[in-house]
């Protein structure tokens, strides 16, 4: 999982820098923790921050917190559905 987070990181990296030689402005979006809590209640929220973020066209965003409660489960077959 932190293999993949670093290939991620790269890549955007990369990206970021392949356009910081444009002149125009440009923005990104960097997001935090999510919501804790059931599938129930934090996906829909989610959902919703993410049409949101699409809307506005970012160059590219980064999550850059938790995505899980430190008291559930680390595991990868949580989010493999």
């Amino acid at each position: 999982m932190l293999a993949r987070a670093l290939r991620i990181f790269s890549v955007l990296a990369l990206a970021a820098a392949s356009i910081s030689v444009r002149s125009e402005p440009f923005f990104f979006v960097a997001l935090g923790d999510l919501p804790y809590g059931s599938a129930q209640q934090s996906y829909p929220v989610y959902r919703r921050l993410i049409a949101s973020i699409n809307q506005t066209r970012p160059v590219f965003s980064i999550q850059v917190g938790d995505i899980k409660s430190g008291g559930s489960l680390c595991s990868d077959a949580v989010f493999e559905a």
